[in-house]
């Protein structure tokens, strides 16, 4: 949440006082679904929907509500002429870590996570993350789906559990400033 807190906050002021960074918001749409699985998680299951099934390995198959209701969001857009530029799943787990597509499986824009990281990391984001590429894989994960079908940019957010509340929001406000600079300049030199 304080993710999506800072970009639509960062979106209010950069348009509010007309600084460039509004004409990125100008020309991006966002898409949030704050909680897939808020059935689930009220009854303490954080991957698994009230009907038992692993919404983390749902994409590709379809079969539940959840996952078939974004994927038709995606696809009322693209019918719409509009295009996915990036997809980014936020999870949990025992450390902070992206998860990215590896060297095998290219996107465009080209080398996209490890520019946003690394401008990140140099901005001195407080609970740093781990770069992890992962081959594409079966396993039916919201990263293997948007990447396979888009080639964009699909990652893995995932923040540590026991990772100091406070570090996790600084860190959200720097990766998403980050984030914003890379969208914005693809292709700009780190710092």
């Amino acid at each position: 949440m304080h993710f999506v807190e800072r970009l639509l906050a960062k979106r209010r002021e950069a348009c509010a006082e007309g600084r460039p960074a509004c004409a990125f918001f100008e020309q991006h749409g966002l898409m949030v679904a704050p909680n897939l699985n808020p059935d689930g998680v009220v009854r303490g299951h954080w991957r698994h929907n009230l009907g038992g099934v692993d919404l983390n390995r749902d994409w590709g198959a379809f079969t539940q509500p959840e996952t078939q209701a974004v994927r038709d969001w995606v696809d009322s857009l693209e019918a719409a002429g509009q295009r996915l530029a990036l997809a980014l799943d936020f999870h949990s787990t025992y450390r902070n870590v992206f998860y990215v597509q590896d060297a095998q499986s290219p996107t465009h824009p080209p080398a996209f996570a490890w520019r946003w990281l690394m401008l990140a990391t140099a901005a001195g984001i407080p609970a740093p993350f781990e770069y992890a590429p992962r081959p594409a894989s079966d396993l039916g994960t919201a990263k293997s789906y948007f990447h396979a079908r888009f080639g964009i940019p699909s990652i893995t957010y995932e923040t540590a559990d026991e990772e100091d509340r406070a570090a996790i929001a600084a860190s959200a406000a720097i990766t998403t400033d980050a984030l914003v600079a890379t969208l914005a300049e693809p292709e700009a030199p780190l710092p």
